[in-house]
């Protein structure tokens, strides 16, 4: 039997960002001094758990934001998260595809065997990259402003803003695509799921939870520098703020 046109595709692009990923990291390699390097195990270890714990943490938070969502239709089928797992972890694979379409077509493919509409999907990465921004924001501005002096080349203040004006949107996205879909009622119905409704506290939840993802990630980068640091190990406190 011969193997469908889409996955001949998503084989050749994978095989195309591993392979650029080691080109890339081959290139940043040769660049260094390895003399200049301190190998400690420890932190490394400690690092890339951490590491790992973040991505998790986001894929959670974007499958409870999924339920939030009321989505799948007619409810969380046997296996959803396992399900939702795959879809996550796959469709984030393929962002290194520049634009995001192909992380877009991913989800909306994977998604749609879980009882996801294709335009929820896309929807969803939308409402996911304001949540993340927010997140970021949150807390990047409370590590900021809670840095000694604030002489630093960014502001805590414009960076909390950008959290601010992040969640705002995140809250007006779906009564603005309701207005939408409203006005143009064809439209909408052809594209089943593009209107959500996520409650405001709901959304204010997801953004904290996705601070904490981005916290674990600023703690993992945190800890291969230490395990990585030549001669004395930069203090922890520091590298994570």
């Amino acid at each position: 039997m011969r193997p469908k046109l889409g996955t001949v595709v998503r084989w050749l692009l994978a095989a195309l960002i591993l392979g650029y990923s080691a080109w890339k990291l081959g290139g940043a390699w040769t660049a260094l001094e390895p003399t200049a390097l301190v190998w400690r195990p420890i932190p490394l270890l400690a690092g890339s758990l951490v590491g790992g714990a973040a991505l998790v943490t986001l894929a959670v938070v974007a499958g409870v934001g999924l339920r939030a969502a009321q989505l799948p239709v007619g409810g969380a089928r046997p296996g959803f998260w396992l399900g939702w797992m795959r879809v996550w972890f796959q469709g984030y694979f393929y962002r290194y595809v520049p634009g995001k379409l192909m992380l877009v077509v991913e989800r909306a493919r994977l998604g749609e065997r879980l009882g996801i509409p294709r335009a929820a999907s896309v929807m969803l990465v939308v409402w996911e990259s304001l949540l993340l921004l927010a997140g970021a924001g949150l807390f990047g501005g409370v590590g900021l402003l809670a840095l000694p002096g604030g002489d630093g080349p960014l502001s805590g203040a414009l960076v909390a803003a950008l959290a601010l004006a992040s969640l705002v949107g995140s809250l007006l996205l779906w009564p603005i695509v309701g207005a939408l879909a409203r006005r143009a009622p064809r439209l909408a119905a052809r594209l089943p799921g593009s209107v959500l409704t996520v409650s405001s506290a709901a959304q204010v939840g997801l953004v904290a939870a996705n601070a904490v993802a981005w916290a674990l990630l600023g703690a993992s980068f945190a800890l291969v520098c230490v395990g990585m640091a030549p001669d004395e190990a930069p203090p922890m406190g520091l590298l994570v703020v």
